[in-house]
């Protein structure tokens, strides 16, 4: 099955159009536990690589994608909502295509924030 990339995806898209329902409540699930429970975040934070990749998530972080690389676990509060800033495509074959692919970045950003 195909991974999600927000990116890629047209910013209209709904969890169906996303592909593997189960894999997204799986996430949702271990995010949410960090979110409601101390311990669990500790734990999210220490082991967050782990965790993303257990079968139960099929297909969840590719292992030879994070090899030698950090990820990074942020948390929102009431006072701080973080942004991430993604690495970005640099071509485009017109501009009605970067004005697209800029739409679906507001709109991840908008999304991932409260």
């Amino acid at each position: 099955m195909p991974r999600f990339d927000p990116i890629a995806t047209p910013h209209d898209f709904s969890v169906i159009d996303l592909g593997n329902r189960d894999q997204l409540l799986a996430v949702g699930e271990e995010v949410f536990k960090a979110a409601t429970s101390p311990t669990d975040l500790a734990n999210f934070i220490l082991n967050a690589k782990s965790i993303l990749q257990q079968p139960t998530l099929r297909n969840g972080l590719d292992p030879k994608a994070v090899a030698g690389k950090s990820l990074n676990v942020v948390v929102d509060t009431d006072d701080v909502i973080n942004i991430v800033i993604p690495q970005v495509q640099t071509s485009f074959k017109d501009p009605q295509e970067k004005e697209d692919y800029l739409r679906r970045i507001g709109f991840i950003v908008l999304c991932g924030c409260r």
